[in-house]
């Protein structure tokens, strides 16, 4: 099937099926000619698409031999022909022809393309802050500052660029990557020092001068592994050090569980608002809506219109949901108290595990009057060093 654009539809078109062992010279023809014309391969014959005033050219072209051509014509042109005598639907023709004319010009949706760690919703965002909001019309919009002013004020955002295809913003995004903080200088002079206070646990030099050893108790900021080399022969030089040093700290937790505390209690009721939101304009359509209650929790849900498949309406209905809720004193046994404390205990102790491995726990339980409490000191190991560029002069 041959496909037909809609530019084509709407200044009319004629579809030309060029005669079997002639489709050469016939195409010759028409390029000598000058005519204006696309060509097609379709059920095994050649089509020619050309536009609907090109038909008088083509007839004077060929002569007798045009009866030799399979021709359809179609589009709006011919619609607005067949419907002369009912002015109603011509009038109504050409104003729908004039709205999308309009409308092709106005941006309907964005698409976010690339992202993996921040969502469409935020990207969306940040380019409705920056005027890119479905309803603007394109000419209105500078692409080039817009992803300038995005990447440069954006720390999330590395990359981004703006195309259109038809009335659909797609927009694609490569996420900003900082730089590692550790270790990340290259082959540059530099000094390892800790990261953090310790005890020495081990130390493996892989490039310049270790300076501590096993057992040795340090400060962050101290210096670990030098990168000035003293060299018999060539005296002193600048390395990049590099190097694994593991040393064991402490870490403080602290959790404290209240016997009296504020908790919200759901009371049943709820009242929804909802509008329509076309081209980002707001038109509430339930006039009874709203939020009366003082305390309330606030859930707002989106619907995109979507009548056909694929084919997405720049309308939505968001539907704003109130749920009342009231205050209450919730009173804890110790019993309950501790059994809370030791969830959330073992909830920080998890991630901290994830940072180094844990070599003791020491844990002090006791009440305070108001509160059930628990403090634990946790000895972890894990690799103190870090790179620090040297300053040369």
């Amino acid at each position: 099937m041959i496909r037909i654009s809609f530019k084509e539809r709407l200044f009319g078109y004629a579809d030309i099926i060029l005669p079997e062992n002639k489709e050469r010279d016939y195409i010759d023809l028409f390029y000598s000619a000058g005519i204006i014309f696309r060509s097609s391969y379709d059920g095994g014959r050649v089509h020619i698409v050309t536009p609907q005033s090109e038909l008088k050219h083509i007839k004077k072209l060929f002569g007798d031999d045009y009866k030799l051509l399979e021709v359809t014509t179609g589009g709006l042109p011919e619609i607005l022909f067949r419907y002369k005598r009912r002015p109603g639907i011509v009038v109504g023709a050409l104003a729908a022809v004039m709205i999308s004319l309009y409308f092709s010009g106005v941006v309907w949706n964005i698409e976010v393309l690339g992202n993996e760690s921040i969502s469409d919703a935020y990207v969306i965002q940040v380019l409705e802050e920056r005027g890119l909001v479905p309803g603007v019309r394109r000419s209105e919009l500078d692409l080039d500052k817009l992803a300038r002013d995005i990447v440069v004020y954006d720390t999330n955002i590395g990359f981004i660029s703006v195309n259109f295809r038809g009335t659909c913003a797609y927009v694609e995004v490569k996420e900003y990557t900082p730089p590692a903080r550790k270790n990340s200088i290259g082959d540059r002079p530099s000094n390892i020092c800790a990261d953090r206070d310790g005890v020495i646990v081990s130390v493996d030099v892989y490039n310049g001068v270790g300076v501590v050893k096993v057992g040795d108790t340090v400060k962050a900021g101290e210096l670990l592994i030098s990168g000035i080399v003293d060299s018999a022969s060539d005296g002193y030089k600048l390395k990049s050090a590099g190097g694994r040093v593991i040393a064991e700290f402490t870490d403080t937790l602290h959790v404290e569980i209240p016997y009296k505390s504020e908790q919200k209690v759901a009371t049943g009721r709820s009242k929804s608002e909802k509008r329509l939101v076309f081209f980002s304009k707001n038109r509430k359509i339930l006039k009874n809506s709203g939020n009366e209650y003082e305390l309330c929790d606030i859930i707002e849900n989106k619907y995109r219109i979507e009548p056909f498949d694929k084919i997405k309406l720049p309308i939505e209905l968001v539907e704003t949901v109130y749920n009342e809720y009231t205050v209450s004193e919730r009173v804890y046994t110790p019993e309950e108290a501790r059994a809370i404390a030791q969830v959330q205990l073992e909830s920080k102790l998890a991630s901290l595990a994830k940072e180094g491995d844990i070599t003791d726990i020491k844990i002090n339980e006791y009440e305070n009057g108001e509160s059930y409490v628990i403090s634990a000191t946790v000895y972890r190991t894990a690799d103190i060093a870090k790179q620090i560029p040297i300053s040369v002069k």
